[in-house]
């Protein structure tokens, strides 16, 4: 027989028979706006329970939370009241299979919320920013609404109750924010309290006219009304402040013009004078009323430069201004000169003579003499500056002209030379004087250069010649000389003799009988032919020969003092006197002879002995100096041998080397002749013949030239 088991469960269906609300507060205070919790706990039953949620009629089941725990079932509502959920109702409902239990109401009394603070200000609405004039009474109105009723208090710059919101005599420090606060405690059931508070806030801006203007130079600051020292030519800044509200307008005015800043920027300052420096300020209340604000500054620009360069008077500081810097006093003198600069501050003076303005001085040789002018510099708001400028006043010592120096080159210290002919000759003069001098040198008076205005002068004669001999003369002369100054300087040219080509002789002299009639021979020589080195001689009438010559009645031999000139002098031309004649001229060095002619001529009713051309008597047109000659008895113990024919010209020159052949003698009077005497000869009338170290100035041969030059030396 077979056996079956099994099992079955049974349920018995449970209803709801309760449910619990918490809190049991009835009524419940909540707060606006935060979130509360309610729970309903319901009785076991099976199935289990579920529960629903209602505010008023209105099902918020959405905002809970069920869990079941053995046949139990918690609801938890999570919900945020609102200030139009005053007087409001929660409820409960659970629910299994039919059988719906409801608790009991918990109505929403008391629900509480922070305040709201609306103000006015002046009858309107209070604006975010409201401006008021500076000591006017200020107060806002404000209400506020709040469960429980809220309190009222403001904060603000400056001192003054936080209660009740009223102020007299508004401030410049109450400038700023101004904030109101509305403040209550909400309770809700259950809970902890919660402060609440609500706030508004305003700008308040108190306005007031620009205040005393401060002004600010560098490092100088608050400066009012006062003289401000500036530096000339500088750029001139002041910056300028007033507080006021609102922030002011700015204008300077001076006498070259204005500007509108708070800042005054001028550049390369150059007049000092006063000027004026004006805020302005304009401002509209909230109240709709216009107010102006104004103040003024006025300060003197004092201008301060630094000295300038100093100049120089003549004899003090009223005198004649000295120009360039360059004085010209007469060696010796006292001369006085005043130093002056200009500066703010009056410049101090430093110079060689001290710290004096006034210099009183002689001077001996030129110079230059410095003048400092200082001045300190203490502009407004800088720091000091010492400034200074010198000026050097250069002394010229003037003085008339003097000969430090005349010579030929080479033979310096030298008052007498004797050159080479044909050797190159270098003249140097030079003159001390200030200023230049003009500087001449001449020779036998005859002027060969010059120079104006300087301090030196040459000559160069490439070749000398015999005809250069003679005194040469340097001369200097200044404005500050009355007459010229002058220094001499010998020169003798060795050469034999020779005919003068400065001083050129008649060959030729044509005469009638019974008048006087001359033949003159000029030459030159060095050294000087002695007395006896001359000889006259005629030629025979053959032609063949020729025959001294010696003084006779009518016919007189001379010979110069200097012995630079001979003549034959007929004192009544006979027919036996017309032929040729010649004459020898001999020195150390060598000889010459030159051939001269006088020729008949028939007379005429009104004639007059004839020479060269000329009329009887002149040698050439030249000055006539009557010299007193020596006369000499010496033999003449040389002659050249040379044979003359009689149809040979006159004026032929011969020269020769030796004077070997004894001469008949020669003999010749003292008498007064006229001759071409230059300087020179009236000088050296004596016979100079300088000892041996004066004689030859060293040559360079390949130097020479063939025609004499000059050169300038400055």
């Amino acid at each position: 027989m077979r056996t079956v088991q099994g099992s079955v469960t049974i349920t018995y269906a449970v209803p709801i028979t309760f449910i619990v609300l918490t809190p049991k507060l009835d009524p419940v205070n909540v707060v606006d706006g935060v979130s509360s919790t309610f729970s309903c706990v319901t009785s076991e039953s099976r199935p289990p329970a579920t529960v629903s949620w209602f505010k008023g009629i209105d099902d918020i089941t959405a905002f809970s939370n069920n869990v079941t725990t053995t046949f139990i079932t918690t609801s938890t509502l999570t919900y945020t009241p609102s200030k139009e959920d005053q007087g409001k109702r929660i409820r409960c409902e659970g629910s299994n299979g039919g059988t719906t239990v409801t608790t009991s109401v918990r109505p929403l009394a008391n629900i509480q919320f922070g305040p709201s603070i609306p103000c006015d200000y002046a009858g309107t609405d209070a604006p975010p920013t409201i401006m008021i004039r500076e000591g006017w009474n200020f107060s806002l109105n404000c209400t506020s609404s709040g469960n429980p009723k809220p309190s009222l208090t403001w904060t603000h710059p400056g001192p003054g109750p936080n209660s009740p919101l009223a102020l007299s005599n508004i401030q410049k420090s109450h400038n700023g924010t101004f904030t109101v606060t509305s403040s209550n405690t909400l309770a809700p059931s259950g809970e902890a309290h919660v402060p609440k508070s609500n706030s508004s806030s305003y700008i308040v801006l108190v306005m007031y006219p620009p205040a005393s203007i401060q002004c600010t130079v560098g490092s100088a600051s608050s400066l009012g009304s006062g003289t401000l020292r500036v530096v000339k030519d500088s750029t001139f800044t002041i910056s300028c402040v007033a507080d006021s509200v609102p922030a002011s307008t700015w204008e300077w005015s001076w006498s070259g013009g204005s500007i509108s800043s708070y800042q005054l920027s001028a550049p390369n300052i150059q007049t000092e004078g006063p000027f004026t420096v004006t805020a302005r300020n304009t401002f509209t209340l909230t109240n709709g009323s216009t107010e102006t604000g104004r103040n003024q500054n006025e300060c003197r620009l004092q201008l301060l430069y630094p000295p300038s360069r100093p100049v120089f008077h003549l004899g003090g500081t009223t005198g004649p201004r000295i120009t360039e810097n360059s004085l010209s006093v007469i060696r010796g003198k006292s001369t006085s000169v005043a130093c002056i600069s200009t500066g703010n501050p009056e410049p101090t003076y430093s110079s060689w003579n001290g710290s004096d303005q006034l210099w009183t001085f002689i001077a001996n040789t030129d110079t230059t003499r410095t003048c400092l002018a200082s001045n300190t510099l203490n502009p407004t708001g800088f720091k000091e500056e010492l400034r200074s400028i010198s000026s050097a006043l250069n002394i010229k010592v003037v003085y008339g002209a003097s000969i430090a120096d005349f010579a030929i080159t080479g033979l310096e210290g030298r008052e007498k030379v004797v050159l080479f002919d044909g050797s190159r000759v270098s003249l140097h003069c030079a003159v001390d004087s200030n200023p230049g001098s003009y500087i001449e040198i001449l020779k036998d008076g005859q002027s060969l250069k010059q120079v104006g205005s300087a301090q030196k002068l040459s000559l160069v004669i490439e070749r000398i010649k015999c005809e250069d001999d003679g005194i040469y003369i340097c001369t200097g002369r200044n404005v500050h000389d009355s007459a010229p100054v002058m220094r001499t300087l010998t020169v003798f040219v060795k050469c034999s003799p020779r005919a003068s080509t400065a001083s050129p002789s008649v060959y030729l002299v044509t005469s009638v009988t019974g008048v006087p009639a001359n033949l003159t021979f000029t030459l030159v020589a060095y050294p000087r032919p002695d007395m006896s080195d001359f000889r006259w001689e005629k030629q025979d009438v053959s032609g063949d020969g020729w025959t001294t010559m010696h003084n006779t009645q009518n016919v007189k031999l001379v010979v110069s003092v200097n012995r630079l000139q001979t003549s034959i002098s007929f004192t009544s031309v006979q027919k036996v006197d017309f032929g040729y004649y010649r004459v020898n001229a001999s020195n150390e060095l060598g000889r010459t002879s030159e051939i001269f002619h006088l020729q008949s001529q028939e007379a005429g009713p009104s004639s007059g002995p004839v020479i060269g051309g000329a009329v009887g008597g002149s040698i050439g047109g030249v000055v006539a100096i009557v010299l007193a000659l020596v006369v000499l008895r010496r033999k003449y113990t040389h002659k050249c041998n040379i044979k003359r024919k009689t149809d040979a010209p006159p004026g032929k020159s011969v020269s020769c080397a030796d004077n070997s052949d004894p001469i008949a003698a020669q003999t010749h009077e003292e008498i007064s002749m006229t001759t071409n005497a230059t300087v020179y000869d009236i000088l050296a009338i004596r016979d100079v013949r300088p000892d041996s170290s004066h004689e030859y100035m060293p040559l360079e041969q390949s130097s020479l030239k063939s025609n004499t030059t000059y050169e300038n030396v400055k």
